[in-house]
């Protein structure tokens, strides 16, 4: 599905598991980013994702914006990885949610 040219809102999908994975929070996040391109939205997704992948690319009308981070967050296991890139990211974007 090609993006509309004057899409209803702009959304950031942030989630840390996307297609290619095969896992639960993979698949409900990508059937939420479809259903919502499907209405007309045009969709970002910021995932995690090691070096090795684009930084960014398209799928139906999806587009993935991939960063190498791990962590959770806990004292003993902090976030790592391109922070700084992933901060900049989001403080550049134009979405409506």
């Amino acid at each position: 599905m090609k993006p509309t040219a004057n899409p209803k809102m702009r959304l950031l999908l942030a989630t840390f598991s996307f297609p290619p994975n095969k896992d639960g929070v993979a698949e409900a996040s990508a059937a939420c980013a479809q259903a919502l391109r499907a209405h007309g939205w045009a969709v970002d997704v910021a995932t995690a994702g090691p070096a090795s992948l684009a930084p960014c690319a398209e799928g139906q009308g999806i587009t993935l914006h991939h960063f190498d981070i791990a962590g959770t967050g806990h004292v003993r296991h902090p976030f790592q990885g391109q922070l700084a890139l992933y901060r900049q990211f989001l403080l550049s974007g134009c979405w409506d949610i």
